[in-house]
């Protein structure tokens, strides 16, 4: 056995015990479920797409061992296939301005791709729904009503807005997953690079720049979303994901900014506690990023810096 399939062994059980951890029942075990598709991108960043495949190949007939094909299934879906695209999109390269420089994927880009899939799984679900009474929202409403029904049960008093978390439910859920997915994919990224096995050179993430074709997804998800019926449902879940990646931009744009003033640190410290604690701020982030997409913000008030840490 050659040492990248050996690497893809390991990778892919890696993946799977981190999927079936949560079966455990131990605390924190669903954080490791959280990361399953660490592993894969791990071997994916540092061994190529090929070996990627295989280890993805592997958890999922683990999976299957372990669980069940549904189990697997869903892993396909929310972690295999999700980090082959980061993966494949990430390895391509073209010759840069000398020949000892290489001009690789960009990452907004990568990020556009993971939110097209979102998508597209988005649709797929709004479709398979169709026959459901209430379609998608009908039965987010009556997942959640399952959920909480201990819960009002043991404490009558309390008032659960059930259907209005209903109608945004699988556009939050896929809002989760873009950024574990993001998250996952940074973390492999940076422990590669820091122990010199990544294949390409880590990003500067303060410069991420997203593709037009996100704003105007946007703002027709919120156009679509004023609709009623399987349209206005999948205008309103449409819109949480696709304001996520605008929500990084916006991210990067006040790291970007933050360059001109002294206080740094507290300054963005600030930033970050506000928006844990004022949960609205995060729609005037989501702004900045659209502005950020059309009049480009980061290179009319940055300061100039030529070593610029990646972020």
């Amino acid at each position: 056995m050659t040492r990248g399939l050996l690497i893809a062994l390991i990778g892919g059980l890696a993946s799977a015990t981190f999927f079936l951890a949560v079966r455990t029942g131990a605390p924190g075990a669903i954080a490791l479920t959280y990361l399953a598709s660490v592993p894969v991108l791990a071997v994916g960043l540092s061994q190529g797409l090929l070996n990627a495949i295989i280890a993805a190949t592997i958890a999922v007939v683990a999976i299957m061992i372990g669980i069940h094909a549904t189990a697997a299934g869903i892993y396909i879906a929310i972690a295999a296939i999700p980090a082959l695209i980061v993966i494949r999109q990430s390895l391509f390269s073209r010759p840069g301005a000398t020949p000892e420089e290489l001009d690789w994927y960009p990452i907004g880009l990568i990020l556009g791709h993971l939110a097209a899939y979102g998508l597209i799984i988005l649709a797929i679900v709004s479709v398979y729904f169709l026959g459901e009474e209430g379609g998608l929202t009908g039965k987010s409403q009556r997942l959640l009503e399952a959920v909480f029904a201990r819960v009002t049960a043991a404490n009558p008093q309390l008032v659960i807005p059930v259907e209005g978390i209903a109608r945004y439910l699988p556009g939050l859920l896929l809002s989760v997953w873009l950024l574990i997915a993001i998250v996952n994919a940074t973390l492999a990224q940076n422990v590669l690079s820091r122990i010199g096995h990544a294949i390409r050179p880590l990003p500067n993430y303060s410069s991420i720049e997203l593709p037009n074709w996100m704003s105007i997804a946007l703002a027709l998800a919120i156009l679509f979303s004023f609709f009623s019926g399987v349209i206005g449902d999948f205008g309103r879940n449409a819109s949480p994901l696709l304001s996520t990646p605008f929500f990084l931009l916006g991210l990067a744009v006040i790291h970007t900014l933050s360059r001109r003033v002294s206080a740094r640190g507290p300054v963005l410290f600030g930033v970050y506690f506000l928006l844990v604690i004022v949960g609205w701020l995060s729609a005037l982030v989501v702004l900045l990023g659209v502005l950020e997409q059309w009049i480009s913000l980061r290179q009319r008030f940055a300061v100039p810096d030529g070593d610029q840490e990646n972020e």
